[in-house]
Parts: structure tokens; C-alpha cells; sequence
């Protein structure tokens, strides 16, 4: 069982970047043994905690480096987020588009495509990398000014005393929410997104090239529906990143974040189902392609392939959306 003592150090390093943690929570425990009798009361813990005040300000003071955009009580984690956003969504990107490129290529030249493809990768990158930076930020600015609460710090502005640390209860496990939840959220995000804005380049039908390699003879998705849909999209991607931002800084499932979750689940699956359910949605060399397909088949006719595809995933929507609304509330009352 945690001490006050241990509860009090937990509440302090639990802000700092985890490079520091150890280190400074030996110097803080050293310090506080040091202004206490050989055999202290916990009165006596409690008047020198309360003399060393907030943990939350004391933290703050071990901080290094500006944080004037994304206060301090944030900037630590507003780092490590951007440290583990940025080369999951560079990573997906570029092999995306890597892999794009090497299908249209038509085996010649293969010094230029190479020079070509390195000068839009490293474009490519730079564009990526300034709207990772700008969204993290705008999100991280949104939530710190809406008053988030996260498990990092309290939700009220009331002076700070010792007592409050009896009130501490550890995370239950099955309510916490760890970092490879996130992580793994977050690499979902950027591979969907990445397919979603190649699936003009990448998802099709191919049929051998002569020389080798593949020729994309038609896409399956129409061009005009995807870049119709783009803000759509790009509004869904948003919301998911917010989420998952929320969710590492809460740091535990709660009413609120089960309430986003579901609000979260209600968009994307409306908005996918309106994408899905458009008359247009398919590319119409892909629809007479499949036509000759099915042509010879006495079971089943393309029409019946399409509904099926289509009620398919709706049906995958709607499951996974629920799935994750009630655990997501069910998790919260834990």
C-alpha cells in the first residue's frame, strides 16, 4: 500500500518527461526525509507536504524549455504526442505513396523515377509533417483551453492542500488507457487515411505489365466521389485524433470521454455510411469490368455483389460502432 509519502512523489514525477522521473523522485524523497523527524507523524508529513505545496506547481518548476502556446502542464505530453504521431503518419505516408510509385512505373529510366520519386518524397514528408504539427497543436490548444481534466493534473482551482492526497485512488486497470491503445489507434488512423487519399492510385484491378511489374487498368472508387468527400474525410480523421489525444490525456475511461467516444462513433459511421450509399461510389469502368465478370454466373449477378459488399460493411460499421459505445461506457462506470 502507497504511503503519502509515495502518493505525493507519484503526483509530482508523473508530469515529468520519464527521462527525470527516477532521478527526481530519489532528490524529492531525500528532500522531504531530510525536513522530517526520525519518527514523524503524518501530521508532521502533512505540514512539510504542505509546505513544499502543489504538486502540480512544484513539477512545473523542474520543467525545461518554453511553453507558452501549450501550457505547462501539457507541454511534456504535447511532445511525446507529437513524438509518436509524427513517424507513425510519415512512415504510412511515404510507404504509400513508395508503393503507388513503383506500380505506374513502366521499367524505364529508372534513375529519373528514382530522382523524381525521392524530390515528391521528401515534399511529400515536409507537407505531411507541417499538418501533423499544426492539427496535434490545434488540438492540444483546443482541449488545454476547454478545461480538460487529465489524469496529470486536478480539475479544480482551489488551493491545494496534503489532504487531497488521501483522496488518490490508483487507475483500476480494465479503466486505464495505455499508450499502445493509443499508439495502435493512431497507426490505424494513418493507414486508413493514407488509403482513402491513394485508393485512386492504389486500389484497382491490375493485370500484368509486358517487362514486368503491374498496370492498374481501373480504379474502383470514382475520383470525383473520394475528392467530393475529402473535407469529409479529413473531419473523421480530425475527430479520431482528437480522441485519441483525449484519451492518453485523461489517461482513464470516463463519462465524458465515453460521451465523446460515442459522439465520435455516431460520425464516422453516418458519415461513411452517406459515402458508402452514394449511387456514383464505384468507378464506372470498374462496374463494367464486373459486369463481364458476373456475366457467365448463374448465382449470383453484380447487382447482388454490389449489395452484398455494401451491406457488408455497413453492417461492420454499425457492430464496431456499438461495440466500442458500450465499452466505452461500460468502462467509465468501472
Amino acid at each position: 500500500m502507497m504511503t503519502l509519502l509515495d502518493v505525493y512523489i507519484q503526483e509530482v514525477t508523473k508530469r515529468l518527461p520519464a527521462k527525470m522521473r527516477a532521478d527526481i523522485g530519489l532528490e524529492l524523497r531525500s528532500t522531504i526525509e531530510d525536513m522530517l523527524p526520525e519518527d514523524y507523524t503524518e501530521e508532521e508529513l502533512l505540514a512539510v507536504l504542505a509546505k513544499l505545496g502543489d504538486p502540480m506547481k512544484l513539477a512545473n518548476e523542474y520543467h525545461e524549455g518554453p511553453s507558452s502556446l501549450i501550457g505547462p502542464i501539457y507541454y511534456e505530453l504535447y511532445l511525446s504526442t507529437i513524438r509518436m504521431i509524427m513517424p507513425i503518419v510519415l512512415a504510412v505516408i511515404l510507404l504509400t505513396f513508395v508503393a503507388t510509385s513503383f506500380l505506374r512505373y513502366n521499367g524505364t529510366d529508372l534513375f529519373s523515377f528514382m530522382v523524381g520519386l525521392l524530390g515528391e518524397g521528401i515534399w511529400m514528408a515536409l507537407g505531411t509533417g507541417i499538418h501533423v504539427l499544426f492539427w496535434v497543436t490545434l488540438v492540444f490548444v483546443i482541449v488545454e483551453r476547454a478545461g480538460v481534466s487529465p489524469h496529470l493534473m486536478r480539475s479544480n482551482a482551489k488551493e491545494w492542500s496534503p489532504e487531497e492526497l488521501k483522496e488518490i485512488e490508483p487507475i483500476p486497470k480494465k479503466k486505464a488507457i495505455s499508450k499502445a491503445e493509443v499508439f495502435a489507434t493512431l497507426v490505424w488512423t494513418a493507414i486508413w487515411g493514407a488509403l482513402y487519399f491513394s485508393a485512386i492510385d492504389l486500389i484497382g484491378i491490375y493485370t500484368p505489365r509486358e517487362g514486368g511489374g503491374l498496370e492498374l487498368v481501373t480504379s474502383i472508387f470514382s475520383k470525383e466521389v473520394l475528392l467530393t468527400f475529402w473535407p469529409v474525410i479529413m473531419l473523421i480523421i480530425a475527430a479520431e485524433i482528437a480522441l485519441s489525444i483525449i484519451k492518453w490525456v485523461s489517461g482513464q475511461w470516463t463519462m465524458q470521454l465515453a460521451l465523446f467516444n460515442s459522439f465520435y462513433n455516431v460520425l464516422y459511421t453516418v458519415l461513411f455510411i452517406i459515402i458508402l450509399t452514394t449511387p456514383t461510389l464505384f468507378e464506372p469502368t470498374f462496374v463494367s469490368y464486373m459486369t463481364n465478370v458476373f456475366a457467365d454466373s448463374t448465382s449470383t449477378t453484380v447487382d447482388q455483389f454490389f449489395t452484398w459488399i455494401l451491406a457488408s460493411a455497413i453492417i461492420t460499421l454499425l457492430v464496431v460502432a456499438i461495440i466500442s459505445t458500450l465499452d466505452g461506457f461500460r468502462k467509465a462506470r468501472l
